[in-house]
């Protein structure tokens, strides 16, 4: 059984908002997504994966690119311990 949850706002202050939610093809399944991206925001796997790829850009690499040769150090950098 599908509910309904909402959320309320200020027609005037937050008139920017509603018309970029109102723009998007399904607004619903928008803030969806945008609810489930900030969630994995913090997930520890998305944490690392962050810090690899800002790793990589500092050394000009693209990650599935360049081949690399990583070391216990590396792994170590890479998550700043």
């Amino acid at each position: 059984m599908r509910k309904t949850k909402g959320f309320s706002y200020d027609p005037i202050k937050d008139k920017d908002v509603i018309n970029h939610i109102d723009k998007q093809p399904n607004g619903s399944q928008y803030i969806w997504g945008l609810v489930r991206k900030d969630m994995r925001k913090n997930d520890f796997e998305e944490i690392i994966k962050r810090q690899i790829e800002k790793y990589l850009q500092e050394r000009n690499l693209i990650a599935g690119i360049n081949k690399i040769e990583i070391n216990k150090n590396d792994i170590e950098d890479i998550l700043n311990l």
